[in-house]
């Protein structure tokens, strides 16, 4: 068995699992874990840009019960993806910003203000060319895209 490989989950979807290795590892290791792995009836292994892409049909967890058989370790595991826990802030964001204006104001409400609010000081500057246009033209989109949404 090849020396013991600490990786981690970099990404993962039902049926498809990313694993990174944590720091150098030697790429004929890889590929013999590589190997060891897609003996396990039901998965096939990618080696890609020092990674192992793995599809399976199991649950992930009898698929990680087979790691450590094939000499990788699994440092950690992300509970949540990124994009999920922002998207989570972002809801409460709107949610407070609602309760303290009494339902008046919310996230996109106050967006547009600030951009309008950016746009007028950088035309007052003189920055009307660059920095005032984008500014107008972003708050214009989102006005745009909160009136549409409300129709619907």
């Amino acid at each position: 068995m090849p020396d013991r490989i600490p990786m981690r989950i970099a990404h993962a979807l039902p049926g498809r699992t990313r694993l990174v290795p944590l720091g150098q590892t030697d790429a004929a290791a890889l590929r013999s874990c590589a190997a060891r792995l897609e003996e396990l009836d039901g998965v096939t292994v990618a080696i890609r840009g020092n990674s192992l892409i793995l599809t399976h049909r199991d649950p992930w967890a009898e698929i990680s019960a087979a790691l450590d058989h094939v000499g990788l370790t699994l440092a950690c595991h992300a509970t949540r993806v990124p994009i999920a826990t922002m998207a989570a802030a972002v809801g409460r964001l709107d949610a407070r910003i609602s309760a303290a204006s009494a339902g008046r104001m919310d996230l996109t409400n106050a967006a547009f203000l600030g951009l309008m609010a950016g746009g007028i000081v950088q035309l007052v500057r003189g920055n009307l060319a660059g920095p005032a246009a984008t500014l107008f033209s972003q708050a214009l989109t989102l006005a745009l895209l909160h009136t549409k949404a409300q129709e619907r």
